[in-house]
Formats: C-alpha cells, sequence, structure tokens
C-alpha cells in the first residue's frame, strides 16, 4: 500500500463528497440549479459544432476502439484547443505506435508511464486497501489524463497513519 499511496495516490480534503446532510444536493436539485443558472453568451465560432469535427469524433472513437485493444494502451482523449485534436496515449514509443492506427495529424502521441488497465488496477487495489483501513468518506479515481490514481479524503490524517503504519 505504502508504494501505491506514496507514489501514485494523491490525498486532499473532500468538500462535497462528505458535505454536511443539509448541504448536500438531491438529484432532483441539480436539474432544477442548473436549468435557473445563467450560462452567459456563448463564445463565437465554438457552438454549435460542425460537421467536420462531428465527423473527426466520429473517426476518432473508431481510433479509440482500435486502440484500446493495443496492450500498451494508455488512454483517449479528444481536446478541442486551439483546434480540435486527440491525444493517444501509449506505454513505450507512443508515437510509433499511435502510427499502427492512423497517420492523421489530429491525432497526437503521449507516452505514459502505465496502461489503462494497470491504472484501473491500481485504483481497484487503492479502493480494497482504503476499505480496510475504515475510511468514512472517501472517493478514488483513475485519471487517464495525467496517467494517476487520486485519493480525495476529509480523512487525509488516518490515510497518513496508515501509510506510515505500512498498511
Amino acid at each position: 500500500m505504502r508504494a501505491i499511496l506514496a507514489g501514485v495516490v494523491t490525498v486532499a480534503v473532500a468538500v462535497a463528497a462528505c458535505a454536511a446532510p443539509e448541504r448536500q444536493v438531491e438529484p432532483h436539485q441539480v436539474s432544477a440549479a442548473a436549468a435557473s443558472r445563467d450560462r452567459g453568451p456563448q463564445s463565437p465560432g465554438r457552438y454549435p459544432v460542425g460537421p467536420e469535427v462531428l465527423a473527426f469524433q466520429e473517426y476518432g472513437r473508431v481510433i479509440a476502439d482500435r486502440a484500446s485493444r493495443d496492450q500498451n494502451f494508455g488512454g483517449f482523449m479528444f481536446k478541442h484547443e486551439p483546434e480540435p485534436h486527440a491525444i493517444v496515449m501509449f506505454t513505450g514509443d507512443a508515437q510509433k505506435r499511435l502510427r499502427r492506427y492512423t497517420r492523421d495529424p489530429r491525432f497526437k502521441a503521449k507516452r505514459v508511464a502505465i496502461t489503462l488497465a494497470e491504472l484501473e488496477a491500481m485504483k481497484d487495489q487503492t479502493t480494497n486497501q482504503l476499505n480496510a483501513i475504515r475510511l468514512e468518506c472517501w472517493t478514488s479515481d483513475a485519471d487517464e489524463e495525467h496517467n494517476v490514481v487520486t485519493v480525495t479524503t476529509p480523512e487525509v490524517e488516518k490515510v497518513r497513519q496508515a501509510i506510515a503504519g505500512g498498511r
């Protein structure tokens, strides 16, 4: 646990996850709150998405589906700034692996330290370890963009003690 928590997991203070019952938002309140929120003016050129962007996204989904079967696959993300593009992540020689699936310059290769499957396994292992130390309230997330597992909890001291104790 020490290696995973100390090396890969970020421990932070949770605000929304463990809010007092009177401050928690019910599902029916979310839609009402979202509907009443002033969204302000939309940036010109960003909305609505044109047919060329939709076609790129569809092509991207095909590439993501094919690349996700690669044993070195680390993740896939669409980005829209400065121009629509996709980041395809692999361990090892990411550029070489991406060329197996596409040579389209809108797809950018990014080398990551661990595969998406390893990241998800780390998240599951971290979840099991945190359950074992009986935290009252926490969340665990596999962040493929940054290639880390993130843990959020208001019980930071309890987690630090577990790490120090080798649990």
